[in-house]
């Protein structure tokens, strides 16, 4: 799962992580409201959290997936790093600054994720399933 603002940035991550073959599905949620709640629902086995948005939500989301899903990985993609005073505050299993290399990146994605392989029924499937989740509408 990625929760990013749509845009090039979230196109690149998106990008990159099809090209991952243990990536079945990618679900993508454009800001923390929609990201938190399909995080809890959907239990994915990593979520990365881009921080282009206001208000220190990526740690909330964090604090949530954690508690209910336990098994879920997740990485921060932030422009500084948290509090180094408090670093048992921050239940995130990978924090990367932007800007780092793709490679470095990419080798971070690929560590968090479970070592299962794609469902060998589904091997012929060029890429994962990709999945906008969706802010509810207000009437």
């Amino acid at each position: 799962m990625i929760v990013a603002r749509p845009g090039p940035w979230r196109d690149a991550l998106q990008a990159m992580l099809i090209e991952i073959p243990r990536i079945e599905m990618i679900h993508l949620a454009s800001d923390a409201a929609s990201g938190m709640r399909a995080a809890v629902a959907l239990c994915p086995d990593l979520v990365v959290l881009d921080t282009d948005q206001p208000g220190g939500w990526e740690w909330t989301v964090a604090h949530k997936l954690k508690a209910a899903c336990p098994h879920a990985r997740s990485l921060v993609l932030t422009n500084e790093f948290p509090d180094p005073e408090h670093p048992g505050t921050v239940p995130v299993d990978a924090v990367l600054l932007k800007g780092c290399s793709a490679t470095v990146l990419f080798e971070a994605l690929e560590s968090l994720l479970p070592e299962q392989r794609r469902d060998p029924q589904r091997e012929n499937e060029k890429a994962p399933q990709i999945e906008e989740v969706m802010r509810p509408k207000h009437n």
